[in-house]
């Protein structure tokens, strides 16, 4: 989560590329060494950094609130699913009237 915070305060990430970050190399810089750390930072340091609207952006689909609505959407579907709720019939049948 930290580096989604980083993200929403605008602020360039740096990380070292560790896969659960893949998806996300369009807003920040991985890198898988430290010679391309020392080059990443110094390009951040000269201005050069991932789109700032961008990185807002992403940021803003990984809050505490998103990932807890994520979750209780997939906990709702998960329970649709393997309780399916039954439904009443519209009125009782009738019974015949033996004597």
């Amino acid at each position: 989560m930290k580096f989604f915070e980083y993200l929403a305060a605008g602020l360039p990430v740096v990380a070292v590329d560790a896969g659960a970050l893949a998806d996300y190399g369009h807003v920040c810089d991985l890198v898988a060494s430290k010679p391309e750390f020392v080059s990443a930072v110094d390009r951040v340091l000269r201005g050069q950094r991932p789109d700032v609207a961008e990185c807002l952006r992403v940021a803003r689909r990984h809050t505490w609130e998103w990932r807890t609505r994520e979750m209780l959407t997939i906990l709702e579907e998960t329970w649709n699913n393997h309780h399916a709720p039954t439904i009443p019939p519209l009125c009782e049948p009738r019974r015949s009237k033996a004597g």
